[in-house]
C-alpha cells in the first residue's frame, strides 16, 4: 500500500499545515484569534504565494442575521488537525448555541483544496431560519493588475438585472422550457442590447472582474454553472473554483481595487433550514485549485481534478461509440429498430441505447410523458421484449442501455408494477399536486418518504432484468415541493429533493459498480459537478444543430470536464460525404452519438465506418490535456451562423504519447490554417496521420510547436482530424 500524498499537521509554533505533493497551505491565528492563511503555494510555483493574511470567514445567515466566522458574533473556538480524516477543522460557536465546523481537506492529487461546513445545534430548541452557510469563503491577493474571470452561461439570454455594469434586459429564456418552468407568460428571448452584452446558450465568458454574481437559476446550471476561473495575468496564474451541488446555489466573486484582493464565496441557496438538536446540517462541498500559466493551464488543472477525483473511473477506451435508437411508434417499426442495430454493429458501434417510450402504456406519438412510472416493457411495441433485444445486442459484442425519468409519473400508472408509487409521493405546491404539461402527468417529490427508494428499486430491477450496461437519467421538468408532511419543511423542499436524487444515483452505483449513468437532465440544465460524482457522460443540450453549437458545447464543457464527458449528438442525416465528416468530426471531441445509419447512402455509410475507426484510434487523447489553438468566434445571433474563421483544438493522451488535432475551416476565406501545437516533447518525433490524407510523415516536436502543421481544406464548412503518435 502506498503512503498518502496528503498531510495535515500542527506545527511547533501553534500553526497548522496541510496539503499534498502539489501544494502547501499554512494557517495560523491573528491577534484577534481569527484563523488566517499565512502561506498558500503550489509546488510547481513556490515563488507565487496566494496568501494575503485575510481571515477564513464562512458566513452563516439565520433569520436574516449574518454571523461571520471569526467575528465577535461567531468567534473561532478551536482549530484541530484531524489527521485520521486527512482534514483540518475550524470550529466556531455563536451566542445562540449554533456550532459551526468548517473543514478544509487537501485533494489526493493536484493543488486542490476541498471545503465544506457543518452546522449543529447541541441543545433545544430547534434553530429555524437558516438561510445560508458557506461551503467556501476565501480571499486571495492580486498583483495590482485587475484579474479576469472565466465562467459558463447556461440557458440564459441577456444579463440579470442585478449584474453590475450590465444593461437591464428582461429575464428571458429560449425554447420550449419557459412554458414549463415559468408559466405561459414567459417572455420570448430579446435581441442582444445594442452595444451591450448578451450570453447565448452554453457559452464560455472571459472578462475583467469587478463584481461577478453567478447564480443557478431554476436549476443548477440554468443561468450559470457553479464554476469559475480567476486569473491574474501579471502573476501568470490563479485559481479555479466549483461547488458540488445540483440545486439552487450562489457564487460571488469580487475584486477590491483598494485592498488588491479577490474574494470568492459560494453556498447552496434558495432553502430555509431548521436544525434539530442532535442533527447536523452539512453543506455541499466546494473545491478551489491553484494553477500557473494561461487559460489552457487553468482548464487542464480543473479537468484533471474532475477526472481523477470526482467522475467515476473509466478506462482508456471510453467512451463507446453510441447509437441512440428510437422506440417503435406510429411512424417507425420494430423491424427498423433492429435494422439500425445491425447497421450500427457493422459500422463499428459499441453501445445501443433505447430511448424513451419503451414502457407499458407509453404513447405511439412523440409525447414521451405518457405512462411514466411504469417500469414494464411494452410488448405491443417490442413483441419479443426488451431482454431479448438486450441479449441480441450483447451477442453482437455491443453494450445495451435504456432511458429513464423518475421525477414525473402518469396518474394511470399508480398501483401498477412490482414496486408501485403512491399519491402521497407527488410534489405539492400550495397544497396542490404539481402537474406537468400533460393533463395526467405529475411531478414526484424525491424528498418525500419512500419516493427515492421507489425510483431506486424499480430502476435497479430494470438494470438486472434487462441486463443494462448504461442508463440515461432524464429530468424534463423541475419544481420545488413545499409540503411539510413529506419529511421536509415548507422552505427546504429542494434540499431534500436533491438529496433524494443523490440517494438514487449513489444506490445504483453501489449495486452496479460497472453501470455507466448518463446525465441528460433537461439537456444540461443540471450539468454540475455534484451530478458528476455519479454520472460520466453529460448530454450537453437538446439542440444539437448546427455543428457550431456542438463545437461550442465541447469547448465550454471541456473547461471543467475531461473531453470524454460531454455527449455530443448528431441526429440529422447529411446530404453528402463531406457534410457527414463536417457534422461527425464536431462530435468526435466528446462522447459521440449518431443514430441514422439506415438513412445514409452507401458512400456515406462507408465514410461513417472510417470516422468510427478514426474516433476509436484517437479516444485516449480525450482523457488528457486540451489546448485551444483557435477558439470559437463570439457569435451572438440567435440563429448561430458559422463565423468567418478557423477553429482548431488539440488533445493529448494522459501519457502524452498520442495527440489529436481537430481543424474546422468554418466560413473562413482562407484555405490553409497553420496549427501551432502545444504540450509536445520538443526532442521527440511524431508520426502524423490525417483522416482524409492518410500518412503525412514524421515531424519533430520542436518543429510542430515552432513552425506548426498546415491543414488545407479547399471547401468551406469542411473539417480534418490529424492523429500524432510519439515515436
Amino acid at each position: 500500500m502506498t503512503a498518502s500524498r496528503t498531510f495535515v499537521a500542527s506545527t511547533a509554533d501553534g500553526a497548522f499545515m496541510l496539503g499534498n505533493a502539489d501544494f502547501e497551505l499554512r494557517i495560523a491565528r491573528n491577534a484577534q484569534g481569527e484563523p488566517i492563511i499565512t502561506r498558500w503555494v503550489a509546488t510547481a510555483r513556490p515563488d507565487q504565494d496566494w496568501a494575503c493574511g485575510a481571515a477564513i470567514a464562512p458566513t452563516v445567515v439565520v433569520g436574516g442575521r449574518a454571523f461571520v466566522g471569526g467575528s465577535p458574533d461567531l468567534p473561532c473556538t478551536a482549530i484541530t488537525a484531524e489527521a485520521s480524516e486527512g482534514r483540518l477543522c475550524l470550529q466556531y460557536a455563536a451566542a445562540n448555541g449554533l456550532l459551526v465546523r468548517h473543514y478544509l481537506k487537501p485533494a489526493a492529487k493536484q493543488a486542490v483544496l476541498n471545503a465544506w461546513t457543518e452546522l449543529e445545534a447541541p441543545v433545544p430548541p430547534d434553530l429555524a431560519g437558516i438561510e445560508r452557510f458557506d461551503a467556501l469563503n476565501l480571499v486571495l491577493p492580486t498583483s495590482g493588475e485587475q484579474p479576469w474571470a472565466a465562467y459558463l452561461t447556461g440557458w440564459l439570454w441577456g444579463p440579470r438585472a442585478e449584474a453590475p455594469g450590465r444593461p437591464t434586459v428582461p429575464f428571458a429564456y429560449p425554447s420550449w422550457i419557459p412554458r414549463l418552468l415559468y408559466d405561459d407568460g414567459a417572455p420570448t428571448p430579446p435581441p442582444p442590447p445594442a452595444g451591450g452584452w448578451a450570453s447565448s446558450i452554453l457559452r464560455l465568458i472571459k472578462e475583467p472582474i469587478t463584481t461577478l454574481p453567478l447564480r443557478s437559476g431554476k436549476r443548477s446550471t440554468y443561468e450559470n454553472h457553479p464554476w469559475c476561473v480567476v486569473r491574474d495575468a501579471r502573476r501568470e496564474g490563479g485559481c479555479f473554483v466549483a461547488l458540488e451541488w445540483s440545486g439552487t446555489w450562489e457564487m460571488n466573486v469580487h475584486y477590491s481595487l483598494d485592498a488588491q484582493t479577490v474574494s470568492i464565496q459560494t453556498a447552496s441557496a434558495g432553502d430555509v433550514h431548521r436544525l434539530t438538536p442532535g442533527k447536523t446540517l452539512v453543506s455541499p462541498r466546494a473545491f478551489i485549485g491553484l494553477f500557473g500559466g494561461d487559460w489552457d493551464d487553468a482548464y487542464n488543472a480543473c479537468r484533471r481534478h474532475v477526472r481523477d477525483e470526482i467522475l467515476p473511473p473509466v478506462d482508456a477506451n471510453y467512451p463507446p461509440v453510441q447509437d441512440n435508437v428510437g422506440n417503435p411508434n406510429a411512424s417507425d417499426t420494430i423491424e427498423r429498430m433492429m435494422r439500425e442495430i445491425d447497421l450500427a454493429h457493422a459500422a463499428g458501434y459499441e453501445l445501443i441505447v433505447v430511448d424513451a417510450q419503451w414502457w407499458d402504456m407509453s404513447s405511439d406519438t412523440g409525447e414521451f410523458s405518457w405512462g411514466l412510472g411504469s417500469f414494464t416493457d411494452d410488448r405491443k411495441k417490442i413483441p419479443q421484449g426488451l431482454r431479448a433485444v438486450s441479449d441480441y445486442v450483447h451477442s453482437l459484442g455491443m453494450e445495451f442501455g435504456l432511458w429513464f425519468e423518475f421525477t414525473r409519473v402518469d396518474l394511470r400508472t399508480a398501483n401498477l408494477g412490482r414496486h408501485p408509487w403512491t399519491p402521497d409521493m407527488l410534489l405539492h405546491q400550495n397544497e396542490q399536486s404539481y402537474r406537468s404539461w400533460c393533463q395526467h402527468v405529475y411531478l414526484m417529490c424525491t424528498g418525500a418518504e419512500g419516493a427515492a427508494d421507489w425510483a431506486l428499486e424499480n430502476m435497479a430491477h430494470c438494470v438486472h432484468e434487462f441486463n443494462l450496461d448504461y442508463i440515461k437519467i432524464d429530468d424534463n421538468e423541475w419544481a420545488v415541493c413545499n409540503d411539510p408532511t413529506h419529511g421536509h419543511d415548507a422552505g427546504d423542499g429542494e434540499w431534500h429533493q436533491i438529496q433524494g436524487v443523490y440517494h438514487i444515483l449513489s444506490g445504483l452505483r453501489e449495486r452496479f459498480p460497472d453501470l455507466v449513468i448518463e446525465n441528460c437532465a433537461g439537456g444540461s440544465q443540471r450539468a454540475d459537478v455534484g451530478m458528476a460524482r455519479y454520472c460520466i457522460p453529460i448530454q450537453v443540450h437538446d439542440r444539437c444543430n448546427p455543428s457550431i453549437l456542438e463545437r461550442r458545447y465541447a469547448h465550454a464543457f471541456g473547461c471543467i470536464y475531461p473531453q470524454f464527458a460531454p455527449l455530443l449528438a448528431v441526429h440529422s442525416a447529411p446530404d453528402s460525404v463531406p457534410q457527414l465528416r463536417w457534422r461527425v468530426m464536431a462530435r468526435m471531441m466528446g462522447h459521440i452519438n449518431c443514430d441514422f445509419q439506415d438513412r445514409l447512402t452507401p458512400e456515406q455509410y462507408e465514410e461513417m465506418k472510417r470516422l468510427v475507426a478514426t474516433y476509436k484510434r484517437l479516444r485516449p487523447t480525450l482523457h488528457g490535456d486540451r489546448y485551444l489553438l483557435a477558439e470559437p468566434a463570439m457569435v451572438l445571433e440567435e440563429d448561430v451562423p458559422e463565423a468567418t474563421n478557423w477553429e482548431a483544438y488539440e488533445y493529448l493522451s494522459r501519457d502524452e504519447g498520442l495527440v489529436s488535432l481537430f481543424c474546422f475551416r468554418c466560413e473562413s476565406p482562407d484555405a490553409d490554417y497553420r496549427a501551432m501545437l502545444k504540450g509536445l516533447q520538443r526532442d521527440a518525433s511524431y508520426r502524423v496521420w490525417a483522416h482524409t490524407g492518410g500518412e503525412c510523415g514524421v515531424y519533430a516536436g520542436a518543429g510542430l510547436m515552432d513552425e506548426g502543421l498546415v491543414c488545407t481544406l479547399p471547401e468551406r464548412r469542411n473539417a480534418e482530424v490529424f492523429i500524432l503518435e510519439r515515436l
